[in-house]
């Protein structure tokens, strides 16, 4: 278990290590690096950084790895053409949006 304060000092740390990369093109870069935090403060287990820009995959996984947080790259497509009879139309537009 993590200690508040060596939490706090970890995701420090990564965020002073990775302030000069995105991981997003739009204002969801916060939303990545709050997720990144929480699993380097100790607050979760692991983080899906969704929005990371292709060109920018193997640097960031690279980074990652060399200061102690495994990582994986993994490129999955998701079948927005949803059809599942047991699933509202609302609830078919929230998944696409």
């Amino acid at each position: 278990m993590i200690s508040g304060t060596e939490g706090l000092n970890r995701a420090r740390a990564v965020y002073s290590a990775t302030r000069s990369m995105w991981f997003a093109e739009t204002m969801l870069d916060a939303h990545e690096r709050l997720s990144l935090a929480s699993v380097t403060s100790g607050l979760r287990p692991f983080a899906f950084l969704n929005h990371l820009p292709a060109r920018s995959r193997k640097n960031v996984s690279e980074l990652l790895s060399s200061i102690g947080l495994p990582t994986r790259i993994c490129n999955v497509r998701f079948d927005l053409a949803v059809r599942v009879p047991s699933l509202s139309g609302a609830t078919v537009d929230a998944y696409k949006a």
